[in-house]
């Protein structure tokens, strides 16, 4: 776990304290296994099953996250397409835009990331934009925790809050409902 320090004012009446502060690096996958723009789903889905994961980023030549592809992008296209995965490029299925995080980052920042843009899954990334991991909902649940703060971002609390956010129904309710 990294440690930062944090000063406080009135009851500590100014005095510094050292405060353990959880970042995405602490807690985030860090062997993470892509595939490249020019794999297939075939080959994506065999890396889910292999590696037992829900999802894949999608990575250039260079190796910098480009999209991700999720298990119900695999179902899906093959059900729309109609054809062999082994015939269906990922980037015909998976999402061309990825949502990220720097390995430094608070948890409180990306479970902001998480909520605004109602994602389970953050790619990890470097000030050189390479992938070094990924950071899930499941990663954060893991590590919740009751803490006195409820505004500490692994407190029981804010972690529910972010998965109620994430999982939010994209479909407006009908009324009365």
């Amino acid at each position: 776990m990294t440690t930062h320090v944090a000063f406080e004012t009135g009851a500590e009446q100014g005095r510094a304290r050292r405060e353990p502060t959880t970042v995405v690096a602490d807690i985030m996958t860090p062997r993470v296994h892509a595939c490249r723009a020019t794999d297939t789903l075939e080959h994506a889905a065999r890396l889910m099953w292999d590696h037992d994961c829900g999802a894949i980023p999608i990575v250039d030549a260079r190796g910098r996250a480009i999209g991700m592809i999720t298990d119900r992008d695999v179902c899906m296209a093959a059900y729309i397409q109609g054809r062999p995965l082994g015939q269906i490029p990922v980037t015909v299925a998976g999402a061309r835009r990825i949502h990220s995080v720097r390995p430094d980052a608070s948890l409180a920042v990306a479970q902001e990331t998480m909520k605004m843009h109602r994602v389970r899954r953050l790619a990890v990334i470097d000030l050189g934009g390479n992938l070094v991991g990924m950071l899930s909902l499941a990663d954060i649940a893991r590590v919740a925790r009751s803490s006195r703060d409820p505004r500490d971002p692994l407190h029981v609390e804010q972690v529910a809050s972010t998965l109620a956010e994430v999982f939010r129904s994209h479909a407006p309710r009908p009324a009365g409902s």
